[in-house]
């Protein structure tokens, strides 16, 4: 679970380096089927190991970073025009996307 957890983090940081790097690279690649559910179990796991106080600060962490891996997977793809071809990343969209992979990588550690 450890393991899951840890390489959900480096893939964040590796993807907001990326966006640093290239604001319009494409990530879309990273966006897993049933990533939050992989998540979820992950973390679930390390909860059932802990007693009832630190557990409730881990299903807290474990909320925040559901949150934000939604926000940011949910932001990844690029924006259609209405003939479905895809536009640049705005500033606002980019903007959203570092702060959710931000908030994932600080609610991750």
């Amino acid at each position: 679970a450890k393991k899951v957890v840890i390489a959900l983090q480096d893939e964040a940081v590796k993807a907001l380096q990326m966006l640093k790097d290239e604001p319009q690279t494409d990530l879309q690649g990273m966006v897993k089927r049933f990533g939050i559910s992989e998540l979820r179990e992950a973390t679930n796991t390390i909860n059932n190991l802990m007693d009832e106080n630190t557990a409730a600060g881990i299903q807290r962490f474990q909320r925040l970073m559901i949150q934000a891996k939604y926000q940011y997977e949910d932001e990844i793809p690029f924006p259609l025009n209405k003939k479905g071809a895809p536009q640049p990343r705005g500033e606002v969209r980019l903007a959203r996307i570092e702060e959710a992979l931000n908030s994932y990588i600080d609610n991750s550690k």
